[in-house]
Order: C-alpha cells, then structure tokens, then sequence
C-alpha cells in the first residue's frame, strides 16, 4: 500500500468500523489496533492545512461559493480555486463536499 492508499484507507476507516459493526462482523482485535493508529498517524502527519486553506475551508463549510470565497478574502478566484484542489488533495477528499466533511472530522475546523 503506496502513501496516499494508506492515507486514504485511515481517512476512511471510521466509515469501514461503523458498516463492519453494524453487520455484526467479528473485528480481530490487532488489525483494529493496527489501524487506529495508522488513522492518529495519518491525521497527525498527512492532513495539515495552512492559516488561510483551513480559512477557506471553513467559508466553504457554510456553502460559500469560490466567487465569495475569493470576495471576502480579497484574493483572485483562480487563487482560491488552486487553494480548493490542494485542500482536496491533501485530506484526500473525493470532492468539496467531502473535504469539508474531513475537516470537520479531524478538527481543523469548527
């Protein structure tokens, strides 16, 4: 498993416990340890934001647009779209939706 395979799979691992519980799975106890901490690494190592993407992150949590984003911060459009495509890349979000979502959950914002 490559860096951003491992990346992922931690991001997503609270999603994978609730389904694995809900269906009454057996969880053998090593790997479930073997993975929380895998997900404390990735969080603490690999999901990091700058002062101004977790800024722009935050206006887009309340459905600002890049248009607005970019109004209220006072900087280009093209700029807080560049901003938007790192922020996906580095919490490894399919889209805005859910790097918003990730944020959220690792508590870069509020």
């Amino acid at each position: 498993m490559d860096g951003y395979d491992a990346e992922r799979y931690a991001l997503e691992l609270p999603d994978r416990l609730v389904r694995a519980l809900g269906r009454a799975a057996i969880v053998d106890e090593s790997e479930l340890s073997r993975d929380l901490t895998a997900s404390v690494d990735v969080r603490r190592h690999h999901a990091r934001l700058t002062e101004r993407e977790c800024r722009i992150v935050s206006l887009m949590s309340y459905g600002f647009e890049n248009a607005q984003i970019a109004d209220v911060l006072g900087i280009e459009l093209e700029t807080v779209k560049a901003h938007a495509k790192k922020i996906q890349h580095v919490l490894a979000a399919k889209n805005r939706t859910h790097a918003v979502g990730l944020a959220l959950r690792l508590g870069l914002i509020d």
